[in-house]
């Protein structure tokens, strides 16, 4: 083939017209680099402009490439055989033809200007993509991985790229693409790309000249890196988001939020004090807010959680998109990957079920052994063998590739122990993990000592004696909760009886633990073995480094976890707390990993890394008190704000100005707040079930009171549970205190009751409003909206569901007219407005009435919505003005959520209250 590609080459170092040669070294150039072959149209437009006039794009290629290069039957531009670039990049003695590096360099080149014109935006908008913009969009960052990184000319074009808001239509394309893991690649590169730049300008002593560039390369990696985790479903739904919706969540200092005062489309923030940086959650995954999140697994591209209803929720692992839904139909007690991602299996109450994840599909179900529970499940290294280890200590086996439908329990009782041991006591195991081998098996139990197991031919291995500087009460055998196998080298981690962790090797009987001061109740180890995590409950994640034994992260939460774990790749911690999952990416682990190659890997469990940074403790993760209860006057200028320790705070909506008027003093926070309507008092509940009222006294015009005082304060019986609710009337003379089954009137003049009601239904719990156009007057309804304007009430018919949580079941709206004046009119029957049930069935939460007839909604991506109730004729659709980011979006939160008459919404954030200002009031 040499000789034929001398002679073909020979053609070429014929040419002699300068614009004939730059025009073959650019197309030899795209087929022998490019990431992919280009389509003939696409290469038409790579070289343009340089080259516009080709109007025969095969005629010109046969001409000048000298049959090297040629167009197939599916009209991609082809070099004519494999070996044929091996040839052009190693042996080709074409004088012109570019080095691979600096033809990726042109190449990056030209695909990233294509995104940098004013025409962009446009090209972008439409709803199939140019020719080569997919191209471009996807490939810059590939082309400039493998460019030398010894130019000046890659940073220029890369800073103006960043500076301007040209990014944001490139993100644009790679959402409408489905490509947002191009993201990922990308953040990788321009972090390699920065490391090489500090080189070589710090060589050439130009670093100083440079410095600001590169950090703004070093910012947008950290952005495109976020964007991913935090909004990929929002762009993934709706890409044009990133123009105008999406920026203003981002970060202060990031450099998408900078983008967001050139181009806001009406949506605006106000600065949040904690939202300079991005933080380390990357994401937040919800399941439906009445289900419980249960457990949580990863294989390479998917995540995979379960739900208390025996569903598996599975989403994409790098953009969090969800993916599909596995209904077990029964409890569910265990899940698990095979080794190769391809399956998925669910151990439930009667029967396993085995997955194909790709198409959802049940490949085989068996009938499950009664009266066990499952501790271990496993596939063998070739996925052709499940194992299952029971709290009897016996062995379950399933082959795939079998008709049985059934576990084959032929090998029972492999692991029964036949040995008395002084001072223990041998009762059913706590923990059972196979070794990724599947070669053995350990197995913990809180009062005999854990034991390793080989399976085949099953014996004995050993049993973990507890080292003399760990001993307690004298003891060298101590019971374990929990137990995980090292992936790389045969050790075991775990955690005693009394909160220690351990890790112990069975072959070599090596053993070393410290002592922690919480009590962890969970351990997981990453896929790699450097690092591993634990939860205990006092609700912290710790993250230590395994070599060491050294803690270098910890996570304090404020509600308890369920569930932790790792991503494949080790960057990422994920754990469940209620129905969310949470995914966390800290900086420790990102330079964690960036540091391997100071790890030597030839040394054993007690060795040491050679990286100071590894060893040293990373930031703590402290949660902020948390927002209890929101309410607004009713003109909406003051904001009172309740916490979590009992104190309160009033906020001017327009200034951000505030003063605190309770102090702090307790941890059982404030349940309910409420503004009488003449805005001169507001009312409270404490969760120690106090109520207190306060009067605003010397109100400045500028907004804020000087001072508050409390008018009444008075302790409220717990006879009917919790869960107080207040309403003021009008006039500030009375204020309702009511549960779900009671309530009473007590008087702010005389501080006695004056009135009391007990629901003859205990079961049915009644929420009470005011009259929307009689003061003197109550309703007694279920869950209810009434609009601003008093023109509306809407009634929510739900289901209660996880926690006391309510899910909408049924929208019903009337008008407040309908309400008729006569005292027996209530129980008449209200003539109710129709909705159409492709709306009701979008509302995940409502959330007012404003205007004259909005309706204002979250829908079920937590977009907040609009949608006008009797509209006169024509279309009705619904209106999406901005989505709440993922990680905004937890129940507590959602609950406390307000949208003000003029449109503005108010939402609880890190122990603050955002204002977000858009168009939810234009179309009045």
């Amino acid at each position: 083939m040499e000789d034929l590609y001398r002679r073909m080459e020979g053609a070429i170092t014929k040419l002699r017209r300068q614009d004939d040669i730059e025009l073959t070294k650019l197309i030899m150039a795209w087929t022998t680099h490019s990431r992919r072959p280009l389509r003939a149209d696409e290469l038409l437009q790579a070289l343009q402009p340089e080259h516009s006039n080709i109007l025969d794009l095969r005629r010109t290629i046969d001409q000048l490439c000298g049959h090297f290069v040629e167009i197939d039957s599916n009209n991609y531009v082809t070099l004519v055989h494999y070996t044929a670039r091996e040839y052009l990049i190693n042996k080709s003695s074409i004088p012109f033809l570019l080095a691979p590096e600096d033809a990726h360099e042109e190449l990056f080149r030209k695909t990233l200007s294509l995104y940098m014109h004013r025409s962009v935006r446009r090209m972008t908008d439409r709803e199939i993509l140019p020719p080569f913009y997919d191209y471009a969009a996807t490939s810059w960052a590939y082309h400039l991985s493998r460019s030398s990184g010894e130019t000046e000319d890659p940073l220029t074009l890369m800073k103006k790229f960043f500076s301007g808001n040209f990014v944001l239509p490139w993100i644009q394309a790679l959402a409408k693409l489905r490509q947002l893991k191009v993201l990922v690649s990308t953040s990788q590169s321009l972090t390699t790309f920065v490391a090489q730049q500090w080189g070589y300008y710090q060589r050439r002593l130009l670093l100083l000249d440079r410095l600001s560039d590169l950090e703004i390369l070093e910012f947008c990696a950290t952005d495109l890196l976020k964007l991913v985790g935090k909004f990929g479903s929002n762009l993934l739904e709706e890409p044009s988001v990133i123009h105008d919706k999406l920026p203003p969540f981002c970060p202060q200092n990031s450099q998408i939020c900078q983008f967001s005062q050139k181009s806001t489309g009406g949506l605006y923030l106000e600065s949040l004090s904690n939202n300079d940086e991005w933080d380390d959650l990357l994401a937040r995954l919800s399941v439906r807010s009445e289900h419980k999140a249960l457990i949580i697994t990863c294989s390479g591209r998917f995540l995979a959680v379960l739900t208390s209803t025996g569903t598996v929720t599975l989403w994409n692992s790098v953009t969090f998109e969800q993916v599909r839904l596995f209904k077990h139909d029964e409890l569910v007690h265990m899940l698990r990957f095979s080794c190769n991602g391809n399956m998925l299996v669910t151990y439930g109450y009667e029967t396993t079920k085995i997955w194909m994840v790709s198409t959802g599909s049940l490949l085989h179900k068996l009938t499950n052994p009664s009266q066990v529970q499952p501790l271990a499940l496993q596939f063998s290294q070739d996925d052709s063998v499940l194992f299952v280890g029971l709290n009897t200590r016996n062995l379950a086996t399933f082959e795939l590739d079998s008709h049985e439908r059934e576990w084959d329990l032929s090998r029972s009782r492999m692991f029964q122990e036949d040995i008395e041991i002084e001072g223990t006591v041998l009762n059913s195991p706590t923990a059972m993990q196979f070794s990724p081998d599947g070669a053995f098996v350990a197995i913990a139990h809180r009062r005999y000592p854990l034991s390793v197991w080989l399976l085949e031919p099953p014996r004995l291995v050993n049993r973990c004696r507890r080292s003399q500087s760990g001993r307690s009460s004298g003891a060298s055998w101590a019971g374990v909760l929990r137990v995980v196998w090292h992936p790389r080298n045969g050790q075991v981690l775990g955690i005693y009886t009394d909160g220690s962790i351990f890790k112990w090797y069975p072959v070599e009987k090596t053993h070393q633990e410290i002592k922690t001061d919480s009590s962890p109740s969970e351990i997981q180890i990453s896929f790699d073995g450097n690092v591993f995590l634990t939860g205990d409950v006092e609700r912290t994640i710790k993250l230590y480094n395994t070599s060491l034994f050294h803690m270098i992260y910890q996570l304090s939460l404020k509600d308890i976890v369920t569930a932790i774990f790792f991503s494949p790749d080790g960057l990422r911690l994920c754990d469940i707390r209620g129905s969310c999952v949470n995914i966390w990416e800290p900086n420790s682990l990102l330079r964690l990993y960036q540091g391997d190659d100071e790890i030597d890997d030839n040394e054993t469990w007690g060795g040491s890394m050679k990286s100071v940074s590894l060893v040293a403790s990373e930031a703590w993760v402290e949660t902020p008190l948390p927002i209890t209860a929101l309410s607004v006057r009713k003109r909406g200028d003051l904001l009172c704000i309740g916490y979590g320790d009992c104190s309160i705070a009033l906020r001017d909506t327009s200034t951000s100005n505030h003063i605190e008027v309770e102090k702090p003093k307790s941890d059982l926070g404030i349940e309910h707040l409420t503004w009488a309507a003449n805005g001169a008092c507001f009312a409270y509940v404490e969760l120690g079930s106090q109520l207190i009222v306060r009067a605003i006294e010397k109100e400045h015009k500028n907004g804020l009171p000087q001072t508050t005082r409390i008018i009444m304060k008075q302790s409220l019986s717990t006879r009917d549970g919790e869960g107080h609710h207040l309403i003021l009337n009008p006039g500030a003379e009375l204020v309702l205190v009511f549960t779900p089954i009671s309530a009473q009137v007590w008087s702010l003049e005389t501080y006695s009751i004056c009135g009391s009601y007990r629901s003859p239904q205990a079961e049915t719990p009644v929420r009470w409003i005011s009259h929307p156009s009689k003061g003197d007057c109550l309703l007694a309804i279920n869950q209810v909206i009434v609009s601003k304007n008093k023109a509306f009430i809407l009634l929510f018919i739900s289901r209660r569901g996880h926690q006391r949580r309510h899910r909408w079941a049924r929208l019903a709206v009337f008008e407040s007219a309908s309400l008729a004046e006569g005292p027996n009119s209530a129980e008449e029957p209200l003539k109710t407005i129709p909705i159409p049930s492709d709306v009701t069935g979008s509302i995940e939460r409502p959330l007012a009435v404003i205007g004259k007839n909005r309706l204002i909604f979250l829908d079920k991506s937590f977009w907040v919505c609009s949608w006008r109730l009797r509209r006169p004729g024509g279309q009705n659709p619904i209106t999406r003005h901005f989505f709440l980011p993922r990680d905004w979006a937890n129940a507590e939160s959602l609950d406390l959520c307000q949208v003000l008459d003029d449109g503005t919404f108010l939402c609880p954030r890190k122990g603050e209250v955002a204002v977000i200002k858009s168009d939810l009031s234009s179309d009045w």
